[in-house]
């Protein structure tokens, strides 16, 4: 390339303002949260688009992946997002009534929003009451359950027997 043409390359890109770059970023990092954004393809759509080179919608690009990156790492932002996602499958699942999908989506929201935080907070409480025992206390914690295990497996075995049929 010659010096003159490098001159008039420069010359014909015009400077954006701060506002039109953050606006750019934005709308890259919405496609990418979208998940259309096509490596390799989209920039250069962009740039014809918005007259720009293709390595300064790159730039945009790499700024914007940065702040999905972030996004994704920040749970109070991610978590409506995720939600809201998984509230549209749920209701797209129950109208094709596929109540397996349903239930998975449904435990997964529940997660997600928080739903769960007694039975979280139930168990660690459980815990952590364990793990504070002496060795003697846990012991016999753990012996009294498998007591209750025993036990249930012989009520089943005996009801087996009884219809015929061997669980061992």
């Amino acid at each position: 390339m010659t010096r003159d043409v490098k001159s008039r390359a420069r010359a014909s890109v015009a400077k954006s303002t701060p506002d039109e770059t953050a606006s750019r970023v934005d709308h890259i990092a919405s496609v990418m949260r979208a998940g259309h954004w096509v490596r390799g393809g989209s920039a250069g759509d962009l740039a014809e688009r918005w007259g720009l080179s293709l390595i300064r919608v790159e730039g945009l690009a790499a700024e914007a992946w940065r702040r999905v990156c972030a996004e994704a790492d920040d749970a109070g932002f991610a978590r409506p997002t995720i939600a809201g996602h998984l509230r549209v499958a749920i209701e797209q699942a129950a109208e094709a009534r596929d109540h397996g999908n349903v239930a998975k989506l449904g435990d997964t929201w529940s997660r997600v929003v928080g739903a769960r935080a007694p039975e979280r907070h139930e168990h660690a409480h459980i815990v952590a009451q364990f793990e504070a025992m002496p060795r003697e206390g846990k012991l016999a914690k753990l012996l009294e359950a498998r007591a209750e295990i025993d036990a249930a497996i012989e009520a089943l075995s005996e009801a087996d027997d009884r219809d015929g049929k061997l669980l061992r």
